[in-house]
């Protein structure tokens, strides 16, 4: 039993440690270290002359992060690896010298910009490092943010007792290093956003891949971050003891997780609020000048601050693995959310404090109805929310074709954000076979499944290339096989058909899906010049025939289930695989009221996503 236990630790160890985990390590540490430097040598140099930038700069960057969740709802493709790196450093450069000159100066205006930006530039990097933590396992995403917490508690230990200046410099080397390293990490998941559509767009399919704006996880988030930072306000920094306690406590915690296959979201959150809870209830004897209880209250404030940010970390890593598109908005909106709860703590705090109106008191009561607000809202949502439910009801995005009608076809993935890009590619090649006709009227046909293809172009590329014969030309194919090529088109056929372009009439096929799919629909996606070129190949039903029946199932189920002529209308496209962009533009319709068609036909239905709805149509 023992020799097992080992062997699984030391197993999981070299994964902790392994492919590149190390750097990934450092990098954390350098961000979270750049982070703690913010409280300790940044706002000093203001708070004199400025302190309500403590509370304005995270208002601000509230507001900033809602409104990135709203532009990355329809413009994703505006955040990218390089150019969020590039645009942040220059903004903490920036912020570096504002700062410099606010202090210089004893300039208050300038204090609360330089403050700003540091949190507009924290929420870029933090979309940054999530990104980063999407492509670890559960297991080694836990155990590599609770390396990252330990190691910066060790910076710590070195820099609380350095004098300002080094800490400045230390926060200026920190931040760009830190984001730099955790570039190379976050690149691949920014392509599978890229590669996975419009959330806006995606949304409005797939309504469970995506948590609501109104989800009660930012809820729990901002009422967390306010508690917390009405306690700052009266825990002080503490010296070395600080430190010392958060490292020992993380060292423990990784002994715990390496010891365990999974980990709940849920349990270290009820830590997380156990502890803040805690550094509430000091806050009375705090105010009647109890010192020896500043280092307690300092190290409860950052362990539980650290915990619950390894807590949203876990979430956005676990729902970005399974949501791509709905990483990013999930992200700022949890920044969003955690700016207004501290800007609404730390007002709280300095109203109660720095105005001089309330005697001990009335703080000892505010802090208990703080405590008391605070605990009885996480008494509520234990009985009605749960973290690690939240991520099992994110539903991955499943891939679904489209296919050309006339006369010729081309399956097409469309929403293949559930396994990236180049997943999405893998399911085409492998998967359904495909045909097109080009501008000039040459005709395609594809059978990836197979493994042969008979090609109207010269020259036909794909993906991952492939040897295969052709009587005119040679071509390359997506699938391992052979090809044959009648005449000469042009390389561009495949773009023509687009499954948004709209001369492009699509079907509905699975992704991935298989033979099942392949028998369900046909078994294989040919025009009739293609099946008389190919005399090795069983006579398939043109492709008209395969809409007919589909346009028959549709028209079954809207009786059924009595569907209104427009109702009908969407439901054919999004049998045919369409996305709500395709259906908006075919239809005439505002977006917002193509979400109404789609939320009542899925209702009435009884489906929740495009995917659910394709398999009811094809076996109706």
């Amino acid at each position: 039993m023992k020799d097992g236990l080992g062997a699984s630790c030391a197993l999981r160890m070299r994964e902790l440690f392994g492919g590149g985990n190390i750097a990934l390590i450092v990098a954390l540490a350098l961000s979270f270290t750049s982070t703690w430097l913010i409280n300790t040598a940044v706002y000093p140099l203001t708070s004199p002359f400025a302190p309500q930038a403590q509370y304005v700069a995270p208002l601000s960057g509230a507001v900033v992060a809602f409104a990135f969740a709203f532009v990355c709802q329809y413009r994703p493709e505006l955040f990218t690896s390089r150019g969020t790196v590039v645009v942040t450093i220059v903004m903490v450069t920036v912020m570096t010298l504002l700062l410099y000159a606010s202090a210089f100066w004893a300039n208050a205006p300038l204090a609360v910009a330089a403050t700003s930006l540091r949190w507009v530039a924290c929420i870029l990097r933090d979309i940054v490092l999530g990104f980063a933590l999407m492509g670890l396992s559960g297991p080694t995403c836990a155990g590599v943010l609770i390396c990252g917490y330990a190691l910066r508690y060790v910076l710590g230990l070195v820099l609380t007792v350095a004098p300002l200046e080094v800490k400045m410099v230390a926060f200026v080397l920190c931040f760009p290093v830190g984001l730099i390293m955790l570039w190379p990490f976050a690149r691949v998941s920014f392509e599978r956003l890229h590669a996975a559509g419009t959330p806006a767009d995606l949304s409005v399919t797939n309504p469970l891949s995506f948590l609501p704006l109104s989800n009660r996880m930012f809820v729990a988030v901002m009422m967390f971050h306010a508690a917390l930072g009405f306690s700052v306000t009266f825990g002080g920094l503490g010296t070395l003891l600080s430190p010392v306690i958060a490292l020992v406590f993380f060292a423990a915690l990784l002994v715990c997780a390496l010891g365990r296959k999974t980990h709940s979201i849920d349990a270290l959150y009820e830590l997380s609020f156990l502890l803040t809870l805690a550094g509430l209830l000091l806050v009375p004897a705090l105010c009647m000048g109890d010192a020896s209880l500043t280092e307690v209250s300092s190290a409860l404030c950052e362990i539980s601050s650290s915990l619950f940010a390894l807590v949203m970390w876990l979430l956005v890593a676990r729902i970005g693995a399974r949501s791509p598109a709905g990483a990013l908005p999930m992200l700022c909106m949890v920044r969003s959310a955690r700016g207004l709860g501290i800007a609404l703590g730390l007002a709280s705090g300095m109203f109660a404090t720095g105005m001089g109106l309330l005697d001990e008191l009335r703080i000892a009561l505010l802090a208990a109805g703080i405590a008391f607000v605070f605990a009885a809202f996480n008494f509520r949502m234990a009985h009605s929310f749960s973290f690690d439910a939240t991520v099992r009801s994110v539903r991955p995005l499943s891939g679904v074709r489209v296919l050309a009608e006339a006369p010729g076809a081309v399956a097409r993935t469309d929403e293949s954000a559930g396994d990236g890009g180049a997943a999405g590619e893998a399911r085409e090649a492998h998967g359904m076979g495909a045909g097109h006709r080009s501008a000039m009227g040459k005709t395609c046909g594809a059978n990836a499944a197979g493994g042969n293809i008979s090609c109207g172009s010269s020259t036909s590329k794909s993906a991952t290339g492939g040897s295969m014969g052709c009587r005119n030309s040679a071509c390359r194919s997506a699938a391992d096989g052979n090809t044959g090529c009648e005449s000469t088109a042009d390389r561009d056929t495949m773009a023509a058909h687009k499954p948004g372009s709209r001369n492009h009439v699509a079907l509905g096929i699975p992704a991935g899906r298989g033979a099942a799919a392949a028998s369900a629909m046909g078994g294989r996606f040919t025009t009739g010049a293609d099946r008389a070129s190919n005399s090795g190949t069983a006579q398939q039903p043109p492709i008209t025939d395969i809409v007919s029946r589909l346009d028959a199932s549709c028209a079954q189920l809207a009786r059924e289930y009595r569907l209104t002529s427009r109702e009908t209308d969407v439901l054919r496209l999004l049998a045919r695989g369409r996305n709500a962009a395709y259906i908006q533009q075919e239809l005439a319709l505002t977006h917002s009221t193509v979400k109404s068609y789609v939320a009542d036909v899925y209702r009435k239905l009884n489906v929740h996503s495009h995917q659910e709805l394709i398999d009811l149509v094809e076996h109706e």
